[in-house]
């Protein structure tokens, strides 16, 4: 028997050889109060659940699939017990209708001119300094597609929403629209496991700028505009200069049967072993 499954909470009592998809360690390295909803008590339950799984699962598994090399580092970084063979970088791909070239119509009434948000309000977004940068870019509004939550509202708290719109619960074919009609999108996070979100835009023809982070410059390299992740200053600049791009064509071959072979490949040398 063989057990593959697609997140780190593996069985902690299981015996069966298992591969397990570690999409990031980003709750090992984002900690405290301003990463919960959760009372303090309830926080220090799961943290430590969390502490116990991710480390047992990653020292028992027989394989270990990662989207990218910034995320098998980092787990050697962290977990030296590791060894680097049992570690495989299987890449991530943008879903087939972001392949398509066509304008596609919206429901949503946006606005004429806007930087576009995509992804969820957690902390290590780093949302804080695409909004303190935006105070100071009149010329656009921002567009943010997220879900309702905490994190959104406290996020958002501080600042004037005048010209900021959020936009939830979106279809893919919304998704894409939205993408297609934004002037640029932000993706401003201080870590990431991958980077799906600037490759959607990249496929339908939407510049991108994006915080100068390891996995960025592996997944995107030179097709971006990228500005320091702590200076809204610096991201001013981004977005003026990656607003006002030289169009070059983006080919992103890879889709999602290359990633199920490149897995299927990894459980079939596994059961080969066993």
């Amino acid at each position: 028997d063989l057990l593959y499954t697609l997140h780190f909470n593996a069985p902690l009592l299981s015996r069966v050889p298992k591969i397990v998809t570690v999409h990031d360690l980003i709750k090992s390295h984002f900690t405290g109060p301003d990463t919960t909803t959760h009372t303090p008590w309830l926080y220090a339950l799961k943290r430590a659940g969390y502490n116990q799984v991710i480390k047992h699962t990653l020292d028992s598994a027989q394989d270990i699939i990662v989207p990218s090399n910034t995320v098998k580092n980092d787990i050697l970084a962290l977990f030296p017990v590791v060894k680097p063979e049992r570690i495989h970088p299987i890449p991530e791909a943008p879903d087939a209708i972001f392949r398509s070239p066509n304008l596609r119509s919206t429901i949503y009434d946006l606005p004429s001119k806007y930087v576009l948000f995509v992804g969820n309000a957690y902390p290590h977004k780093n949302l804080s300094v695409l909004l303190k940068a935006m105070q100071q870019l009149p010329e656009y509004e921002l567009v943010i597609v997220a879900k309702s939550s905490t994190f959104l509202s406290r996020t958002l708290a501080p600042f004037d929403q005048t010209h900021i719109h959020v936009l939830s619960n979106l279809q893919d074919d919304e998704l894409v629209s939205v993408y297609q009609k934004a002037a640029l999108l932000v993706t401003p996070s201080y870590m990431e496991g991958y980077g799906l979100v600037g490759l959607e835009a990249l496929m339908v023809g939407t510049p991108v700028v994006a915080s100068n982070i390891p996995v960025y410059r592996e997944v995107y390299g030179d097709k971006v505009i990228y500005f320091d992740l702590t200076s809204p200053k610096d991201l001013i600049r981004a977005i003026r200069v990656g607003a006002n791009p030289c169009v070059r064509p983006f080919i992103f071959s890879r889709n999602w049967d290359n990633v199920a072979q490149e897995i299927a490949e990894v459980i079939h040398a596994r059961c080969t072993c066993l």
